[in-house]
């Protein structure tokens, strides 16, 4: 168990998101700014998404992914910090993970389809599955997800999904 010494002052800030990239690095989000550390601290601010919410966040290698929203209108933003770059897309993706080599992103959940992006945001794939979340990577090329009380694997390369579980009536998967 780590103590880690957060960038920002924690006593009304009810929601504090947190990933830990494969090369070490920490990202943490108090919801309005992203910060890059390491276990024994060291944070500077990467990110600050003004006035919108920042309600996800993915670390891939040398980069993180987030979600952000704007509680007027609550359009939801992807955005990639990656290299010194930020790209941002619109979304309907409540859910976030890099694949383990870092190339490809998968955004799930919201109204649409699910896609997998490359670190720039190009599209490579489409999950199919209306409001898939939980996504996690088995390797570079598949990917496991939920939809309702349903676990589903999905090859990225072949875009082709398979139910790999599923729960009895009335229960769902949660994240």
């Amino acid at each position: 168990v780590y103590k880690i010494g957060l960038p920002f002052p924690t006593n009304d800030n009810p929601s504090i998101n947190f990933d830990v990239g494969s090369d070490g690095s920490l990202y943490v989000s108090n919801g309005q700014d992203i910060y890059a550390g390491t276990l024994s601290g060291g944070f500077k601010k990467l990110y600050s998404a003004g006035n919108d919410f920042i309600s996800e966040l993915s670390a891939g290698i040398g980069g993180v992914a987030l979600i952000e929203k704007n509680p007027d209108n609550g359009n939801r933003s992807l955005v990639v910090l990656h290299g010194g770059s930020k790209v941002r897309v619109p979304t309907s993706a409540g859910s976030l993970a890099w694949s383990p080599n870092g190339h490809e992103l998968a955004a799930l959940g919201g109204k649409g389809i699910g896609h997998i992006y490359t670190d720039s945001l190009g599209v490579s794939a489409y999950v199919p599955g209306a409001n898939a979340s939980n996504p996690l990577w088995q390797n570079d090329h598949s990917l496991i997800y939920s939809t309702g009380s349903q676990v589903w694997s999905f090859d990225v390369s072949q875009e082709q999904s398979k139910a790999v579980a599923s729960l009895s009536a009335n229960q769902s998967i949660g994240s």
